[in-house]
């Protein structure tokens, strides 16, 4: 809040919010000292979401923490029209919300949005409905290419639940996801 929100960002070294916040492929079990992360672009309004582009520039950001309330949590909770996030690794992070669409990477990806190039090493992904280990929710002629989820668990108890994204298009247009893995993850 307060920020430029359709900024062009690059990332120019590794960051470590917390450390060891999943140990033994479980949150830690003392969450009083870590840092709460909260998502760039938090609402699904022009004013509020993230509409610039994040180049990660291959580096990695550690130990994000999220336990939420609200719609539309990730690094980046709302990802605007033609908005981009690439070449970025999330790593030893917890992400949960009672609420829905959530995602490491991006809660939602609005309309001609790119989200490339992007991974989930050690992590834990867990909500409602709308829950993918890259992407939560995404509407269609949205681009998900070359990302990557590694030793992770993505659960909901909902439905539209994934490894790259928990949904994706809608009744009557796509959304493409391409050249996506997810390995050694539940």
């Amino acid at each position: 809040d307060g920020g430029n929100n359709n900024a062009h960002a690059k990332l120019m070294n590794n960051i470590t919010v917390n450390e060891n916040v999943i140990v033994d492929g479980a949150l830690t079990s003392d969450t009083s000292s870590l840092n709460a992360w909260t998502a760039m672009g938090k609402t699904a309004f022009a004013s509020g979401w993230f509409g610039g582009s994040f180049d990660g520039n291959g580096k990695t950001i550690s130990g994000l923490y999220v336990n939420e309330t609200k719609d539309y949590y990730g690094f980046i909770g709302y990802l605007g029209k033609g908005a981009s996030v690439k070449n970025l690794t999330i790593k030893d992070s917890y992400f949960t919300s009672t609420s829905s669409i959530l995602g490491a990477v991006v809660g939602y990806a609005a309309v001609t949005s790119v989200v490339e190039n992007c991974k989930l090493i050690d992590s834990i992904v867990s909500g409602t409905s709308s829950v993918g280990g890259i992407v939560g929710g995404c509407s269609y002629g949205e681009i998900i290419s070359t990302c990557h989820v590694y030793n992770s668990t993505i659960t909901g108890t909902g439905d539209n639940v994934g490894g790259i994204a928990g949904s994706a298009g809608d009744y009557n247009n796509e959304a493409y996801i391409r050249l996506c893995s997810v390995n050694d993850s539940s």
